[in-house]
């Protein structure tokens, strides 16, 4: 297909080889075509029939293990603020494109416990990469693309497909003599000075996970969906 061909996928492989997931460096992508001189809305028109195609074939033979979607330019990624908008921007238009008709990025649900992105039916685990993060940061790109970043859509089913366990709170996590996928996973992000800020609860809104802050530990939650200044306290 050409969506494994597509330039997303070219330009996020940087990341894929250097971020310390383990399961990264072999995980087969599919992507999206960004068009130059188009809006970002048009982008993700032209988008969506592949990530539907992709979608269908969560579960077969076919399957691939995530979805990239690049966004383009400084004014879209430039900085948190412009990138937080542009991520809201790219899944809501995808979600009006669904053809399910996916109820997921209406304000009410996005700040919901029970909140995750669907499309035809398939529900993702949502991660954003970006220029502007430090190399101390796991959503750093390593120089991948200067002016672009990158949504990532995984379809909940691979974390079954490769073993990964049920999430657990920060306080169970094994750092120091991994036991589970999932702890192997935290500890290689820790041992390599980028560690994801993980809640001390499972009943936590993954919304507030999909853009991380500058500074994941202190600064404010990123309410990707509502302007800034973010105010959501650290609970949890």
């Amino acid at each position: 297909a050409a969506a494994r061909r597509a330039t997303a996928v070219a330009k996020f492989s940087e990341v894929q080889r250097r971020v310390n997931c383990i399961f990264a460096s072999k995980a087969a992508l599919w992507g999206n075509e960004w068009m130059d001189g188009c809006s970002l809305e048009v982008n993700m028109a032209r988008a969506a029939p592949a990530l539907h195609r992709f979608s269908r074939g969560i579960g077969t033979n076919e399957a691939a293990d995530a979805f990239v979607v690049e966004l383009r330019g400084a004014e879209l990624c430039g900085d948190l603020e412009r990138f937080a908008a542009a991520v809201h921007r790219a899944l809501c238009q995808l979600s009006q494109l669904d053809p399910s008709q996916s109820p997921c990025m209406t304000p009410g649900r996005l700040s919901q416990r029970s909140w995750c992105f669907s499309f035809c039916r398939e529900t993702f685990f949502v991660t954003t990469f970006a220029p502007f993060y430090p190399p101390d940061h796991p959503r750093h790109q390593f120089g991948a693309a200067a002016d672009s970043g990158f949504i990532l859509l995984q379809p909940e089913m691979s974390f079954l497909v490769h073993g990964v366990s049920e999430d657990i709170p920060r306080g169970a996590t094994n750092w120091d003599d991994p036991q589970t996928e999932r702890d192997r996973i935290r500890s290689n992000f820790w041992r390599a000075g980028r560690e994801f800020y993980y809640p001390e609860t499972v009943k936590f809104p993954p919304a507030l996970m999909v853009v991380a802050a500058l500074d994941p530990f202190q600064d404010p939650f990123v309410e990707f969906w509502k302007p800034p200044p973010w105010a959501s306290a650290r609970t949890g």
